[in-house]
């Protein structure tokens, strides 16, 4: 059986494999096999822990960016860390708004961390309508 430990530095294997290959060729172009091969682990592994390449792509992310609301509180060290990061992986995330939903997403991930941090520090029951329409526009 393996432990979460385990599991994460696969995970977290395929995930730099990704990025790694990016650089290289573009995102459609890059195959599970090659992945795989890159970490040295099965394509069954692969699958084992993901669905497809676009669910790698999301773990890869929130794994990296997913605690946020900790740092979220310290937003100009948050941002920063993501900037550096989208700026180190320039080429990977422009081929990953053109080959999948991942713009989408992510828009839908910073607006749900906001509401979360507001919920969290303002005691914040549940954002009206008109809070949540202006968290969205500014998206």
């Amino acid at each position: 059986m393996e432990s979460k430990g385990m599991a994460k530095m696969i995970k977290n294997a395929f995930a730099e494999a990704y990025l790694a290959l990016a650089r290289d060729k573009s995102l459609k172009k890059i195959s599970v096999s090659e992945l795989a091969s890159y970490c040295g682990l099965s394509r069954s592994t692969f699958y084992h822990h993901f669905g497809e390449k676009y669910e790698l792509l999301l773990w890869g992310y929130t794994s990296r960016f997913g605690n946020t609301l900790e740092e979220f509180k310290d937003y100009d060290r948050w941002a920063l860390k993501i900037a550096d990061f989208f700026s180190e992986n320039e080429s990977f995330f422009i081929q990953a708004y053109r080959y999948t939903d991942f713009l989408n997403w992510h828009k839908q991930w910073i607006y749900q961390n906001i509401c979360d941090f507001i919920e969290h520090e303002y005691g914040k029951q549940e954002l009206t309508d008109t809070m949540k329409y202006q968290i969205q526009s500014y998206i």
